[in-house]
């Protein structure tokens, strides 16, 4: 399929180490074995490069979450990572992994799904907070390289 559905069984992954305290790859494999049908759709609607494209956000995110959430704690007000709901975190560790480590998704594409995202797995007003949270760290990375 594509990307977008990359992304969003990334996220999915990412959500269920989050709720199982599991690593990764045992979200995989569980997920994969609880979840035939959704796993036979990765294969036929996601090509061979999205499945990898998508173990490589969820295992990455899964690797890095300490030093995403030291990224994504200065842009909670009056909130911090654990605090937050579980899908809004795993999509902005998702969104910050992305931005800060493929380089050849534009960020806007990157702020973006995570928006799409949120719209689909979020509470219904969660969008906004992502995309506002998204911004500010894109500003923030801006004045970095400036």
């Amino acid at each position: 399929m594509s990307r977008k559905a990359a992304r969003e069984n990334a996220l999915k992954i990412i959500y269920n180490c989050a709720l199982m305290k599991e690593e990764p790859e045992d979200v995989c494999e569980y997920f994969e074995e609880t979840h035939k049908d959704e796993a036979e759709m990765w294969a036929e609607e996601m090509s061979k490069n999205d499945v990898e494209y998508m173990r490589r956000l969820a295992f990455g995110a899964a690797e890095k979450k300490d030093e995403l959430n030291a990224k994504i704690a200065p842009l909670l007000k009056k909130w911090t990572p654990e605090r937050l709901p579980k899908m809004n975190l795993a999509i902005l560790q998702l969104a910050v992994y992305e931005i800060d480590n493929i380089d050849d998704v534009p960020y806007s594409v990157s702020v973006n799904e995570a928006v799409e995202l949120a719209k689909l797995y979020a509470e219904e007003e969660a969008y906004k907070f992502i995309n506002g949270a998204l911004a500010v760290y894109l500003k923030q990375k801006a004045e970095i390289k400036d």
